[in-house]
């Protein structure tokens, strides 16, 4: 049992983003430990974060007074625009993720784990959801690598130079080898701490964890935005997955809840449907985007020719 694990531990941390579900795992924590044996920890990417998503880690601090320690990365935003102008160029779905979220889990995983170890915390508790798994992202790689992932993300990545840049190319390795689900989840790693997975433990029920987040912490979610707001880099990444496949981590999202019996198929159809819809039709706003930070005219064309007949009417 997860709370026998912790009981011992003088100092728990906790990774929170903003959303629902890291909010409710500290909550618990703090309820089940008391605020001050539970520290908070989150990677804030200047410039890429919603402030709705700040809001809600700001309010949660007064209301359960426990610490939050934010680790600040200046680089990722930067990073981002440079990778998504080159995936626009010669986009492959199958290493999106790879590229235009480079330095995301690396950062988390290094930047909290390194100011962690200051704090003596041994233990971190995470809110990465059974739920959101979503396969198809790696069985893509996979596929591209016959076989490999690493493989198919060192092929994709060397299908445009503009990649390959020292600095970057480190970054989307170590993301890749700091892979949660595959290479840090409940176990001890490089920096001693064990990184444990709370919904391992604890049923993953969407809309019990909303409500309880709301009445508790005043938690709130942006209107008009889905599912994850907490980065921008989701508008981008579910626009362009929705584009090249079909569908996007939405759809594997309500499909598990369909599977664990958390609604039905009918109503999941339809948010999925209404989702989508929403996802197809942030079109013009991300191309306002690109025309915000001073894209080539290049840049701009070829996203205009690969998605403007596509968005929704």
């Amino acid at each position: 049992m997860l709370f026998e694990k912790l009981k011992n531990e003088e100092k728990i941390g906790v990774t929170v983003s903003g959303g629902k579900d890291s909010m409710y795992v500290w909550q618990r924590l703090v309820s089940k430990f008391g605020p001050e044996r539970v520290i908070a920890f989150n990677h804030h990417k200047i410039n890429a974060v919603h402030s709705i998503a700040t809001k809600n880690l700001k309010d949660a601090q007064k209301i359960l007074k426990s610490e939050l320690v934010i680790i600040e990365d200046s680089d990722f935003f930067e990073r981002f625009k440079k990778n998504l102008k080159t995936y626009i160029k010669t986009p492959n779905p199958a290493i999106l993720r790879a590229v235009i979220c480079a330095g995301c889990r690396y950062g988390i995983s290094n930047g909290i784990f390194k100011e962690a170890k200051k704090y003596n915390v041994k233990k971190i508790v995470n809110g990465a959801s059974y739920l959101e798994l979503e396969p198809f992202k790696g069985h893509y790689m996979e596929k591209l690598g016959n076989g490999s992932e690493e493989k198919g993300l060192l092929l994709g990545l060397t299908e445009n130079k503009e990649y390959l840049s020292k600095s970057n190319l480190e970054i989307i390795i170590k993301d890749h080898f700091n892979c949660h689900e595959k290479n840090l989840s409940n176990k001890i790693n490089s920096s001693d701490i064990e990184y444990i997975n709370f919904f391992d433990y604890v049923e993953n029920n969407p809309r019990l964890i909303k409500k309880e987040v709301v009445e508790n912490l005043n938690w709130s979610h942006p209107v008009g935005v889905t599912w994850r707001f907490d980065c921008l880099v989701e508008d981008f990444k579910q626009f362009f997955y929705l584009n090249e496949y079909g569908y996007s981590e939405l759809d594997f999202k309500y499909s598990e809840m369909v599977r664990y019996g958390l609604i039905s198929r009918e109503k999941s159809m339809q948010t999925i449907e209404t989702q989508n819809a929403k996802i197809l039709s942030d079109y013009d706003r991300l191309l306002k985007f690109l025309h915000d930070m001073n894209s080539e005219k290049e840049i701009i064309e070829l996203f205009e020719n690969a998605f403007s007949i596509r968005k929704a009417s």
